[in-house]
């Protein structure tokens, strides 16, 4: 039995064919101890049919199966040897791709009569880091009907729905959160524009609540040829688990524009 090897022109493979080429070499292996495990055989049942029995002949007949003994203990450790290979190469196998994710649900809530609208809505349980803005981007689904200006983004680390301007808009807020630290629990909604805070509102809730519900109805001014942006953070240092948040946003003429100064 002889070392498998390569020819130079085989070495400039990928990985896969380098690994697919690895256990082909073991499945070689394999077979060659397998020939030899059959010649050992064949020649010992050969010894017992041609040798008469006689004292002399029978220290032969344990010679030769001492030989034959050692033999398959060497074979023994090869074997342990290529399944250690074996096991080697199929670690570094690529992994098969991840199925793909489940759509999200549709939003529980009614769509409102307005002609333009968006919704924000969580759709799976996760954890909202202490100190962290809401992730409205990737937690979140986006809902919309011609409202094509309206619009997520990040800053920094924090995550905001951009609010066009010249526009005054509704949101209704629906939160349902659960405190498993007992610790106090403060949640800040703000609105802001060119680094000025148009709007905030906190909700506290104490560290004996554990079961947090934020229903409420807000609404936006928006800035005069500037857009301005809200985010949800989470003030307190533990996280919390949002088991529902949704923000529906729709346009409203009860809000009014803010008027830049000089205009």
């Amino acid at each position: 039995m002889s070392l498998s090897s390569f020819s130079k022109h085989e070495l400039n493979i990928t990985k896969e064919e380098a690994i697919t080429a690895i256990i082909a070499s073991i499945a070689k292996e394999e077979t060659a101890l397998a020939s030899i495990m059959e010649a050992e055989s064949e020649k010992l049942r050969y010894a017992i049919e041609k040798i008469k029995p006689c004292d002399e002949n029978m220290m032969l007949l344990l010679k030769l199966n001492q030989s034959v003994d050692d033999v398959i203990g060497h074979i023994v450790d090869m074997q342990i040897v290529l399944k250690n290979k074996l096991r080697l190469a199929l670690g570094h196998l690529p992994k098969p791709p991840c199925p793909p994710c489940p759509p999200c649900p549709p939003c529980p809530c009614p769509k409102p009569c307005h002609k333009c609208f968006a919704v924000f809505s969580a759709c799976i349980k996760y954890c909202w880091s202490g100190g962290k803005t809401l992730n409205l981007r990737e937690d979140f689904c986006f809902e919309n009907n011609n409202f094509c200006c309206l619009r997520t983004e990040k800053r920094h680390c924090d995550y905001f729905i951009v609010l066009p301007a010249d526009k005054g808009f509704r949101a209704e807020i629906d939160f349902n959160l659960r405190n498993l630290c007992k610790e106090p629990v403060a949640i800040e909604l703000k609105q802001e524009a060119g680094g000025i805070t148009l709007f905030s509102k906190k909700y506290s809730f104490g560290e004996n609540t554990q079961k947090i519900e934020i229903r409420d109805v807000l609404y936006f001014k928006s800035v005069r040829q500037q857009d301005s942006r809200i985010s949800f953070r989470l003030l307190s240092e533990k996280s919390i688990e949002i088991k529902k948040a949704i923000v529906k946003l729709t346009s409203s003429h009860e809000a009014a524009v803010y008027e830049r100064k000089g205009e």
